[in-house]
């Protein structure tokens, strides 16, 4: 009879997979002091990582999977990195924890500010943007 590796089939091993289907090869997941600890691998090799605010465990493996979808789509549609990904849900977002989606209250200093950054690296045509301001 085959032997079988125990560890292959806990809830971690089914959780990477889970992420590996859904999301790709890039993204992997593991446990640093009790949290999820979150890491993508890029095209450079390098491994950007961030802690989530979930706790290590078997009920909250779903919460952590469901994670990683609206980061990967913020990092894309804004092209910027996990770590900025991360902060700015946790801005606007809610937290995802085993038992849902908390609501987190806004800090809308920091939405400001990271808006006004974001501005800042748009290049505005002058003669639209005095348009605007005289129709309005």
């Amino acid at each position: 009879m085959p032997r079988t590796n125990a560890k292959a089939n806990t809830w971690v091993s089914d959780l990477r997979r889970q992420i590996k289907r859904e999301h790709g090869a890039g993204w992997k997941v593991q446990e640093q002091s009790g949290r999820a600890r979150l890491f993508h691998t890029l095209e450079d090799g390098s491994r950007p990582s961030v802690t989530l605010n979930i706790e290590w465990t078997a009920s909250n493996s779903t919460a952590i999977a469901n994670e990683i979808g609206p980061l990967a789509a913020r990092m894309n549609e804004h092209d910027i990195t996990l770590k900025e990904a991360h902060h700015r849900n946790q801005q606007v977002g809610g937290v995802v924890t085993g038992d849902g989606i908390k609501a987190a209250a806004n800090d809308w200093q920091a939405v400001g500010d990271g808006f006004l950054a974001t501005e800042e690296d748009l290049e505005v045509d002058d003669d639209i943007d005095s348009s605007w301001v005289i129709s309005f």
